[in-house]
């Protein structure tokens, strides 16, 4: 019953993007330890954070070091805290009676900070070191964020440190992408994974000839009309043999147990989930709490012995072409915990502007989405 009058309230107030929405409360979250690094990150710790940062969108704090018998002169730290999202978030946000809709953020940033080694032995050497720094947390998701694949950005005395956080919620499980109709996209994505699905290549440009894929559609309305779905299922079809090419290929290299393959395959990951940025981990946050991935050492090692099990299957039905590498052992090949990732081809209607006008040309955006099984297996611990 109290679930169900949750939901009530959530269908009276519609929640813009949860995962904007989580950047600014991880970001609280941080802020809230290095400000008090001896005490545990609570959901009230956040909130205090929160009520600071939403006057200005940026708050600065002075932190006292911690006094020891060798303190002569008292020293304190500054923390600087910003955000930056767009008015439909800040304005959810922004009124604290919408902050139970969204409760289960707060519970579970408020786990991750309070269990986070790293940003425990960031917060206490900073507390103890008996000099003055300035500690820097920035979740503004409005600047330029090209080059960069962290939505929490942490500095040190103005030095990036080895704890730069990529934010993801439950539904989104998105972390990277490759997009464009012409073949040389999909030879382009499956190279990174050391598969060549050239052989494709016939099948793939003798089906789109079936329609016009140059032709843009003038309205929403006309992206559901025969026409428009039939140019969409045909470019399905033409990325089919390529998800089957690669998926056949894949699957054959999992059994090889080459070296070279395994090197590609984790770089593949590393680089969709980080743009191998070996400071950056990815935290995803859902109602359960948290789970983490860090591409070092030990994910290579883990991702070796995990091989021998895993599979690699095409699956399409009546939708979009998918690609998906799963351990059975783990779960049925749809089951996320599962998964160590999948390659979906999105095929949709993107709006462009021609002459200042919307046009409704097809587009396909090859996804790659992770699972559960690689946050299991990222692990630097």
């Amino acid at each position: 019953m109290i679930r169900f009058k949750e939901y009530l309230k959530e269908e009276e107030v519609k929640i813009p993007n949860k995962g904007d929405l989580a950047e600014v409360i991880l970001a609280c979250g941080v802020a809230a330890k290095f400000n008090n690094p001896e005490a545990v990150v609570t959901r009230t710790s956040i909130e205090k954070m929160l009520g600071l940062v939403l006057k200005t969108r940026k708050t600065q704090l002075e932190r006292d070091d911690k006094v020891s018998s060798k303190t002569t002169v008292k020293v304190s730290d500054i923390i600087t805290l910003g955000v930056g999202i767009r008015k439909r978030e800040w304005d959810f946000i922004s009124d604290r009676k919408n902050w139970d809709l969204i409760g289960w953020q707060f519970e579970s940033v408020a786990k991750y900070c309070s269990t986070y080694k790293r940003l425990r032995r960031y917060s206490q050497m900073l507390y103890k070191n008996s000099k003055e720094n300035k500690i820097v947390v920035d979740a503004d998701g409005l600047t330029d964020q090209k080059g960069t694949k962290a939505d929490i950005k942490v500095k040190i005395d103005g030095k990036v440190i080895n704890m730069q956080m990529s934010l993801k919620v439950t539904g989104g499980d998105q972390i990277g992408q490759m997009s464009g109709v012409p073949f040389e996209r999909q030879i382009k994505l499956f190279e990174a994974l050391g598969v060549d699905v050239s052989p494709a290549r016939k099948k793939y440009e003798e089906k789109l000839k079936e329609v016009d894929i140059t032709y843009a559609f003038t309205s929403r309305d006309l992206i559901k009309s025969p026409q428009a779905k039939k140019i969409q299922d045909v470019v399905r079809q033409a990325n089919a043999f390529v998800h089957q090419e690669a998926a056949n290929k894949l699957e054959t290299l999992m059994r090889s147990k080459n070296t070279a393959f395994i090197e590609k395959l984790t770089d593949f990951l590393r680089n969709a989930a980080t743009g191998n940025d070996p400071t950056i981990e990815v935290v995803k946050l859902s109602t359960k709490g948290f789970k983490r991935a860090k591409f070092g050492k030990k994910y290579v090692e883990n991702v070796k012995e995990a091989m021998n099990h895993m599979k690699v299957e095409y699956k399409r039905g009546a939708g979009d072409p998918e690609t998906i590498v799963y351990d059975p052992r783990a779960g049925k090949l749809n089951s996320s915990a599962a998964r160590l990732f999948k390659v979906r081809a999105k095929i949709i209607y993107e709006s462009k502007k021609r002459g200042g006008e919307k046009i409704y040309p097809i587009y396909v955006r090859n996804l790659i989405e992770s699972g559960d099984l690689m946050f299991d297996l990222a692990t630097d611990m």
